[in-house]
Formats: C-alpha cells, structure tokens, sequence
C-alpha cells in the first residue's frame, strides 16, 4: 500500500482512538469550548496542524474537539493551549508550538505501526466503556 493511502488510514484509526480517549462511556468534552458531545459528533482536533507530520499523530497534540471550535473557530488556538496546559501540564503547548517546524517523512512501517497501534487502543476502549 502507498504512504498516502497508508497516512488516510492512520488519519482515520487515530482519530477514533482521539475521540474515543477523551471520552466516558460515548461522551466526551471539547478541549476548547467544553461542551459535550458524543465521540461519533466530535473531531480529532490538532493544537499545531496536523500538516505538520512531526506531531500529527501526538497524543498531546490532538483532542477531542468540537467542528464548531475545530472549524469554523479556526481551533481556537488561545483556549486550546491554555487547556492543552491544565489536561498536560504546565509548559506542554509551548513545546508542542516550538516543535511546529520540525519535519518528518512518514515510511509505510511507520504508518502501518500506527494503524496498528491505534486499531488495539480503539479495541481496550470499547471493552472498557459502554459504547
């Protein structure tokens, strides 16, 4: 399989795996506006661009985020990183922000073993949560 269809499928699984993380039993809260919503109505939403392949598939990085904060609030980047630091830790945006330029290329065995990794959290969520 190619590395661009290879990064569609990571992009998918791990989005679930976002969603269903930051969620209880289906229901998760925005990182940025704090309503709740139901993992299947949310978003995997990047504090730094997820075009930015260095901490695409981080798990700081990416939360359970609304579509209206996620989309139309462009992330809402102020509220992300302040919320960032209180589910992180004191300093985590600013270290995710300073490592917005670093570059990676993405091997099909680095994608697969994400895919990989992402399908068995998706798996310990669902037998652990009323979903």
């Amino acid at each position: 399989m190619k590395v661009s269809e290879l990064k569609k499928q990571a992009d998918k699984y791990f989005s679930k795996y976002v969603r269903l993380r930051d969620s209880v039993d289906g229901y998760g809260k925005c990182i940025t506006c704090d309503r709740t919503y139901h993992w299947k109505q949310a978003q995997a939403g990047h504090f730094v661009s997820r075009s930015c392949n260095f901490l695409r598939y981080n798990d700081e990085n990416v939360n359970l985020q609304c579509s209206g904060c996620n989309l139309f609030k462009a992330g809402d980047q102020y509220q992300y990183a302040k919320n960032l630091d209180l589910k992180y830790g004191t300093g985590t945006a600013e270290k995710l922000h300073s490592q917005r330029h670093t570059t990676h290329k993405f091997t099909a065995e680095e994608l697969e073993k994400i895919i990989k990794e992402a399908k068995e959290y998706i798996k310990e969520i669902e037998q652990w949560q009323a979903i």
